[in-house]
């Protein structure tokens, strides 16, 4: 009955709600709740067949999203590479496998498979690594090779050849903590300001990062974060940094009394101060079915060279792109008297069914927005204002720390993808929780995330062979002219410089 499922609720068994179209589904066991509202449940048998998976159970909610406006999948690899060889058929040369490279198809499965069958519909030979160095650099043709680490063959060296870096080890550090990167990035804004160089909105204030970074302070320096909680008081998280093991989260209630000593006491045991960060909580986010959710969106770097003479690198480009990535939603409904589940109380084993329900497509937020009358939004709010304004903070974000990211040392042409996480508040404000360099773990534990990843790696590949072939040309790189292009959207080019600036003008007042 409805007062029993509301009872089971109350007593944290996990009942999950998902949108299907405009009716509700609540999974609970092997029932489902259908109606028009969540306060009005009408039970009604599963239509689930035995022995189905919570893949196929939520493949008729997905619909494959033919007619998706945000994020288009799957990805036409097949297509793309057609249109790839056509067009530049005279440029491709080989792929060489490195050891690196086998050792990844072994750890990194899924993500290796998409990468290796991109390279392989584009029409790239394959060269194991031992016979590199009997390969002549071929000034017309490109080459490319995997790399797992920051160690590079000499024989695999030059313009003409094109590498991915899974791990962008300049910025790892820095990610380290969350007061690392907030403290990198103002000093960063701080030479900007020096050189009388400034991203202006459309009011004309100087952007930076308070428009979408949450305040991050380090705990074991006492001196700013007295200053810190004595001018902001609020909700703070104490987070240990990654490389802390496992990684911790406090939620605590700071007032302009507090002092100092008495946050960092509050600190979990175990954890040293230089490896916590105290970063300013979002106490009203937006919900989604009474969940808070974050966006997983994605940003990719090129790095393409074009050699002078005699073969020497003298011109090395940069170019930023975005992809819409995926929605996690939280499995429980947001109290904000308890906003972080506590990490003590009671561990349960979440079914496939449940993973799935919390992994959204773009689109699928847009049509809840659009459907749901409360929120007072525009239609299709979500592809017109969220996801260009997130393409504006990325863009500022690998301008400002271009100088980390742009691979200048290496003379092979590079790409690698970070992820950022986002979360929106009830005044529709987008913050940047974090970002994330660990391509080589990212996990695919939903369907959803499956789909998403394996177009962002085939489309990774296809983009930065083409970014490549046309730099070292001397041809124009812009999202019109790139025929592999179809998620991913320019945000920050170095032959654009106006790019990155004219996006955040017009996403930000």
């Amino acid at each position: 009955t409805p007062a029993l499922l509301y009872k089971a609720c109350r007593a944290n068994i996990f009942v999950h709600v998902v949108y299907q179209s405009c009716r509700l589904h609540v999974h609970a066991s092997t029932m489902t709740c259908s109606g028009t509202h969540p306060d009005s449940l009408q039970i009604a048998q599963t239509a689930v067949p035995s022995g189905s998976t919570g893949d196929e159970a939520s493949s008729s909610k997905r619909a494959n999203c033919k007619s998706a406006v945000i994020l288009a999948h799957p990805f036409p690899l097949a297509d793309v590479a057609d249109a790839f060889r056509d067009k530049y058929r005279a440029y491709i040369g080989y792929t060489i496998e490195t050891a690196g490279q086998r050792e990844l198809t072994t750890h990194m499965s899924k993500n290796a498979i998409d990468m290796k069958k991109s390279i392989e519909c584009l029409g790239f030979r394959r060269l194991d690594e031992d016979m590199a160095e009997c390969l002549l650099a071929d000034a017309d043709k490109l080459s490319l090779t995997v790399l797992t680490s920051g160690d590079e063959n000499p024989a695999i060296s030059g313009p003409s050849f094109l590498t991915a870096k899974l791990k962008a080890e300049p910025l790892s550090e820095i990610l380290a903590c969350d007061w690392q990167l907030h403290q990198h990035l103002r000093q960063l804004e701080e030479k900007l300001s020096q050189a009388n160089i400034s991203f202006l909105t459309d009011s004309g204030r100087v952007y930076n990062i308070e428009y979408f970074l949450p305040l991050a302070v380090c705990m074991a320096d006492a001196k700013h974060l007295e200053e810190t909680l004595a001018s902001r008081p609020g909700k703070y998280l104490i987070k240990s940094s990654r490389s802390s093991k496992p990684r911790q989260r406090q939620l605590i209630n700071v007032q302009s009394s507090n002092s100092a000593k008495a946050i960092r006491d509050c600190l979990l045991s175990g954890t040293p101060l230089q490896q916590a960060s105290l970063q300013a909580y979002i106490e009203q986010p937006l919900l989604v079915d009474k969940r808070k959710f974050d966006i997983r969106t994605f940003l990719m770097l090129v790095c393409p060279k074009r050699g002078g003479a005699g073969g020497r690198t003298n011109d090395s480009g940069y170019f930023a792109f975005h992809h819409p990535g995926f929605l996690h939603l939280r499995l429980e409904p947001f109290n904000p008297q308890y906003p972080e589940p506590s990490q003590d109380g009671p561990k349960y084993q979440t079914s496939q069914q449940l993973m799935e329900a919390c992994t959204w497509y773009p689109d699928e937020l847009n049509a809840y927005l659009n459907r749901k009358k409360g929120f007072r939004m525009p239609p299709d709010w979500v592809k017109v204002r969220l996801y260009p304004q997130a393409r504006a903070v990325l863009g500022y974000l690998a301008g400002l720390l271009r100088w980390n990211l742009h691979d200048r040392v290496s003379a092979t042409s590079s790409f690698r993808i970070i992820s950022a996480h986002m979360l929106l508040d009830e005044s529709l404000r987008l913050h940047l929780l974090k970002l994330d360099d660990d391509a080589p773990n990212w996990s695919r534990p939903t369907s959803v995330v499956d789909s998403v990843l394996s177009s962002i790696w085939q489309e990774a590949v296809c983009l930065a062979c083409e970014i490549a072939i046309r730099f070292r040309s001397g041809r124009t790189i812009s999202d019109d002219h790139l025929v592999t292009r179809r998620n991913f959207r320019m945000v920050y080019s170095s032959e654009d410089l106006c790019l990155a600036r004219q996006s955040v003008t017009l996403m930000y007042d």
